[in-house]
């Protein structure tokens, strides 16, 4: 009688817990549709602890598996559902995708034929399909799937981002970009669709747009360490280091490992003129990096990083000193900066760039005899640049020897550049004429900022009152750089002078903050008005340099002096500017023209 009881109750336990499996079913499926993954496989492990066999559990299971990438537990629950039901095309479907990741491309079609069998018009196998033969490299084949996969559901987005990722696989980028915006429109949940537009639109140099999806992607993926090191390189692009380094930060924290947000967080420091925070940056990136490893691309990590330790952070190179001695002068710290490239004079006596770069400081702090003694030193060691550019160039020993020629020429040609601007200061007019020349002459075709040389050459006519060569010297900076400040504002004081039978304009707009120095006679100058045209052609020149950088103090001085000898009224707008701008010239003008 005790037997028959205990029957009883395990056939109606049984019974009653096949009718709790399907609420239970019905609950996870809900979560599911509701994105609660977490909570669903829950539900379908309690399930599979009751029942191993229940093969929707097990399906609902490794779907969740699938969707979070493992692999190995995905595959393993839908080998033990194609047991209990062989008709399950989906599992067919992602194991085919799982092969893929294995690169087992056999069993990947073996897995995706059955899907077809079992459902020929599954949109789903169509895009598994696409995957394996964009893996095997054959695009046509892998389109032709994608779009019949679109044919069939024009709005399922999984078959546009796949069509997408292939376009941008094969260079058409921009349709490439435009699935993207598809996939984003029917399911703005893909983070990896935000991403990959966004890498669309950064190189294509659409920041702004750029920023936005990456942005995006993170918010909807926040475990990805990949998007927050994506919008950090936007801001390093945006010269914004102080944000990128917050960026990479947020990676590093996702994901120790990333070494590439190691890397370039140190990018972001070193552009923060921070050289021991971006020391530090890569002695943490080489304590992550495996010692011994045969991935390519951590082999490229590491000889990048062992180049930078080199040349920034290690006593033993010339670059350690060099470099703090670069930091310390962008941040106006001459001081500072004079002392670590003695510094490294000391270490490294004949060393050209150094004593180049220590002329660069003086002549920024004013000390125009000992900037001219160390550009006339740097000239006569420019033997010595091929052997310290293998030294402390990352990328100069992987140029052709005519790239090589001219990279040195380039830097001869700014040493006498300079040393031309030094020489200007030392009422040397001769000896800086001499110097532009030989600059001129002397620069490559392909010369980057070849414009600061020709506003140099410039500025060193309009001291030997030559102010036809002064203007053509100006010229050439705008078409070198249409974008170049300091060639828009003199070229304007050229067109001054031209407005006047004799010289009118004293002094010049150099390069560096030193140089700057204006000094306008009005009364004079408003009575002697030769050429009013090339007064209003001057104006249009100041104007363009505010549009080009509205913080420019100089470029609302000089064009407010204008607008006085013009007797146009809102000068005194453009004085006040000037002086909140940091220009003192602009407070004697403001009081002498009655504008407070």
């Amino acid at each position: 009688m005790k037997i028959k009881f205990l029957f009883v109750v395990i056939f109606f336990s049984g019974r009653l817990f096949a009718q709790n499996e399907a609420v239970l079913l019905k609950k996870a499926d809900s979560l599911m549709d509701a994105r609660k993954k977490t909570e669903a496989l829950d539900i379908y492990n309690k399930i599979i602890r009751q029942n191993p066999k229940n093969d929707k559990a097990l399906k609902g299971r490794a779907d969740i598996y699938y969707s979070r990438e493992k692999i190995q537990e995905a595959e393993k629950d839908y080998m033990q559902v194609l047991q209990l039901n062989k008709n399950c095309a989906s599992c067919n479907i992602n194991l085919a995708v799982i092969k893929v990741s294995q690169n087992n491309i056999i069993a990947a079609h073996k897995f995706i034929n059955e899907a077809f069998k079992l459902d020929s018009a599954n949109i789903q196998a169509f895009v598994a399909r696409g995957r394996i033969h964009a893996e095997e490299k054959k695009q046509d084949l892998a389109l032709q799937d994608y779009n019949n996969a679109i044919r069939i559901k024009k709005e399922d987005p999984i078959a546009y981002y796949y069509r997408g990722r292939l376009y941008y696989s094969i260079e058409r980028y921009e349709e490439g970009a435009n699935d993207m915006s598809t996939v984003i429109r029917l399911d703005s949940t893909i983070a990896s669709a935000w991403h990959l537009r966004g890498i669309y639109y950064a190189n294509d140099e659409q920041w702004e747009k750029a920023l936005y999806d990456f942005n995006k992607a993170a918010a909807t993926d926040t475990l990805n360490s990949s998007y927050p090191a994506f919008i950090g390189n936007v801001y390093l692009h945006l010269n914004d280091p102080v944000k990128a380094y917050d960026q990479y930060n947020k990676a590093i924290r996702l994901d120790d490992k990333n070494f590439e947000a190691h890397y370039y967080k140190s990018v972001a420091a070193y552009r923060q003129e921070d050289m021991e925070g971006s020391c530090a940056c890569l002695k943490t990136m080489k304590a992550k990096l495996p010692a011994n490893t045969e991935d390519e691309e951590t082999k490229a990590w590491q000889r990048e990083m062992e180049e930078k330790i080199k040349n920034h952070c290690d006593t033993n190179f010339a670059g350690y000193y060099y470099q703090r001695g670069i930091a310390e002068y962008n941040k106006k710290q001459f001081e500072r900066s004079a002392y670590w490239y003695t510094e490294g004079l000391k270490k490294y006596p004949g060393h050209s760039m150094m004593t180049d770069f220590r002329g660069n400081t003086h002549l920024a702090m004013g000390k125009y005899k000992e900037a001219y003694d160390d550009y006339t030193a740097s000239l006569l060691l420019t033997g010595n640049l091929d052997r310290e550019l293998r030294d402390g160039a990352t990328d100069y020993a992987d140029q052709t020897p005519a790239m090589q020629k001219d990279y040195i020429t380039s830097m001869i040609v700014f040493t006498y550049s300079s040393r031309a601007e030094t020489r200007i200061n030392m009422d040397d007019v001769k000896g800086a004429k001499q110097d532009a020349e030989t600059a001129f002459k002397m620069m490559p075709a392909e010369m980057p900022e070849k414009e600061t040389v020709y506003i140099t050459c410039g500025i060193v006519a309009l001291a030997d009152n030559d102010n036809g060569n002064a203007l053509s010297y100006f010229n050439k900076a705008i078409q070198a750089n249409p974008s170049y400040v300091p060639a828009y504002i003199n070229r304007a004081l050229v067109k001054m002078n031209l407005a006047y039978k004799t010289r009118m304009i004293g002094s010049y707009i150099g390069i560096r903050d030193k140089n700057i120095n204006v000094r306008f006679d009005l009364p004079v100058m408003k009575k002697t008005i030769e050429k009013r045209d090339n007064l209003e052609a001057a104006l249009a020149d100041c104007n363009k340099a505010i549009q080009i950088d509205p913080k420019n103090g100089h470029a609302y001085h000089i064009r407010a002096v204008i607008k006085i000898l013009l007797n146009e009224g809102d000068y005194c707008y453009d004085l006040l500017k000037a002086e909140q701008l940091g220009y003192p010239e602009a407070t004697a003008l403001l009081s002498e023209q009655k504008c407070r």
